[in-house]
């Protein structure tokens, strides 16, 4: 007879897990949904995804995305289609842009959990990985912006784990590859062949290395799958070749895909190798301090657990497969960007809620305090000085509290540390009056103490620290999404909003024109609604045909333009506003007729 105490034990630990579980997901729906609407919408990515996915719903013509009325043949259609649905239902507005991204990222860590979960039977191993896959800089942003990259996501974790799920099964199923087929074909819809990199490598070395090669060959069937995938995909390509022949095709997969990645489109943002270090720093805090340890199990004995018929063994080395092949493969693009390597966060949660799963067998090496220490006090000092920031960059060190003065000046004077002019640019944007709420000094100290705090508690090996670190991490996301995001939106995008606000309000769409001259700022576009003519120099507009005598020339243009942007447009001809590093300038034709006899 069991112990009635034992099974007590048992069902109490049962009911608080369960419990954990639903409480996981309500803070993940909150910290998704509920800010979706805080700021407006950001440049570039964000801004021009949310204007096609509008234009889709003016021009009804869902075959081919367009911006600004010209085709836009960057990402194929699936994003445009969702957002525009939301768009219908919910209107032109942030909210509507950015939900189906919150609704994908919800799906993605629920989807995680439930694999996880059934294939193994281990609720907490699977609530643990679906935490470090969503609590997570990374994640939160993406999940709340209106581009197709947490939509990709979604579509990858859930073919690569449908596969893995199938591959591990004790008992295959027929349908499962033609799901996976389908999602991939979706995924296909959503960013392209980008999204088959992963189920094709992780999976395939994983029917290499299990035995008997043939019956997992019949678990992941990739007939069935490229069948399905076709299936799925093909009414679309269909579509536009019929409407566009294969100047879609040549644009994404040529211009988009192939030179992206071999030579770099001008966007990217390091030619570094190690930049993805870095991103992992700071878009996968704090579980990022626990990578090293969960890399060093996932790689021992890492054919034997791929081979291992317990899915559970053969998590770490799986995800160890996923991850290396997202990070490695966009450490060598000529294009690098933060979000390129999302899709590798499933791999590595994997591999970090396996290794805290057995930490109470194999102690975490307790020597990661080395580099995890001076790591969490740079992330907290960030958060520390945030309010400061604008004040430090701009040389204002006498506007800052007497302790920072201090520590300014002995950098100065004993290590000759200066700082350095910022670009006319930045400095107009940083001029700006943007109260900052000390709720970011609150979220330095609860990283600078509570993260710490979780890490010694893993450390010792109790379970406790796994939870601290959770919850920590949760309240830091949330503090983030409430007083960071907002402020920034403020330095750099608010003075946009304003100026898209104006036009919409006094543009007049029968006479005026609007000209973009040397900007890419689609947020104008998506707020005002009205379209515009991009000028690459002032000059450009003596080459224009003039409309009539009674219309309005509308310019927008960065400050540090304005000089030359008077040649054409002097203060006595027009009426010009700036703000936060962009001007808004407006010129009857009768003052600039007037102008141009003038010169």
């Amino acid at each position: 007879m069991p112990n009635s105490k034992h099974v007590l034990n048992n069902h109490k630990l049962n009911q608080s897990l369960s419990s954990m579980i639903w409480i996981t997901f309500a803070i993940f729906a909150g910290l998704f949904f509920l800010n979706l609407n805080l700021t407006g919408l950001f440049d570039v990515d964000e801004a021009i995804f949310a204007e096609a996915s509008y234009e889709m719903l003016e021009t009804g013509d869902y075959v081919t995305p367009q911006y600004n009325g010209e085709p836009r043949y960057h990402k194929p259609p699936l994003i445009y289609w969702v957002q525009s649905i939301s768009m219908d239902l919910l209107g032109k507005t942030p909210l509507a842009a950015r939900l189906p991204s919150a609704v994908f990222a919800f799906l993605t860590v629920f989807g995680f959990y439930a694999f996880i979960s059934g294939m193994t039977g281990n609720k907490r191993l699977a609530i643990t990985a679906s935490i470090i896959l969503g609590a997570n800089l990374s994640f939160l942003v993406i999940s709340q912006a209106s581009t197709a990259d947490m939509a990709l996501n979604f579509f990858v974790v859930m073919a690569t784990m449908g596969l893995i799920a199938n591959l591990y099964a004790k008992q295959r199923s027929k349908v499962a590859p033609l799901f996976v087929g389908v999602v991939l074909g979706l995924a296909m819809l959503a960013k392209g062949p980008v999204s088959l990199v992963v189920p094709a490598f992780v999976v395939g070395l994983a029917v290499l290395f299990k035995p008997n090669f043939i019956y997992n060959l019949k678990c992941v069937n990739p007939f069935y799958v490229l069948l399905a995938m076709l299936i799925t995909l093909v009414p679309w390509v269909q579509f536009v070749i019929d409407a566009k022949g294969f100047d879609f095709f040549h644009e994404f997969i040529v211009v988009h895909n192939i030179e992206r990645f071999t030579k770099g489109m001008g966007n990217t943002q390091s030619s570094s190798h190690f930049y993805y270090v870095f991103v992992l720093m700071i878009g996968f805090f704090p579980w990022v301090l626990l990578l090293p340890n969960a890399i060093r199990t996932a790689v021992s004995g890492f054919k034997r657990r791929l081979a291992s018929e317990d899915v559970e063994k053969a998590l770490p080395a799986l995800g160890f497969l996923w991850f290396v092949v997202i990070f490695v493969l966009f450490s060598f693009s000529a294009t690098k960007l933060p979000h390129y390597i999302l899709p590798s966060y499933a791999g590595a949660a994997l591999m970090i809620a396996y290794r805290l799963e057995k930490m109470w067998d194999k102690p975490l090496r307790s020597y990661s305090w080395v580099w995890a220490l001076p790591i969490v006090v740079l992330f907290s000092v960030v958060f520390l000085l945030f309010k400061y920031v604008p004040d430090i960059a701009l040389g204002r060190i006498d506007q800052l509290p007497s302790l920072l003065q201090s520590l300014m000046h002995y950098l100065q004077n004993s290590h000759g540390i200066e700082i350095k002019d910022v670009e006319a640019q930045t400095k107009f944007v940083l001029e700006q009056d943007v109260h900052i709420s000390s709720l970011t000094f609150a979220l330095g100290v609860l990283t600078l103490i509570g993260v710490p705090l979780g890490l010694f508690y893993i450390y010792a090996r109790n379970r406790a620290g796994v939870i601290i670190l959770m919850a920590v991490n949760f309240m830091v996301l949330l503090l983030v999404a409430v007083s960071v995001v907002p402020v920034v939106y403020k330095f750099i995008q608010q003075p946009l909003a304003n100026i898209g606000t104006e036009i919409k309000q006094e543009f007049n769409t029968e006479k005026d024109k609007l000209y973009f001259v040397a900007i890419h700022q689609p947020s104008v576009r998506f707020v005002s609604g009205v379209p515009f003519k991009n000028l690459n120099a002032p000059k450009e507009l003596l080459n224009e045909v003039m409309p009539e005598e009674d219309a309005t020339l509308w310019f927008v243009f960065k400050q540090e333009k304005l000089d030359a942007m008077q040649e054409i447009a002097p203060k006595y001809a027009c009426q010009t506003s700036c703000e936060g590093g962009y001007c808004l300038v407006k010129m009857t034709m009768d003052n600039m007729r007037r102008h141009l006899q003038q010169r």
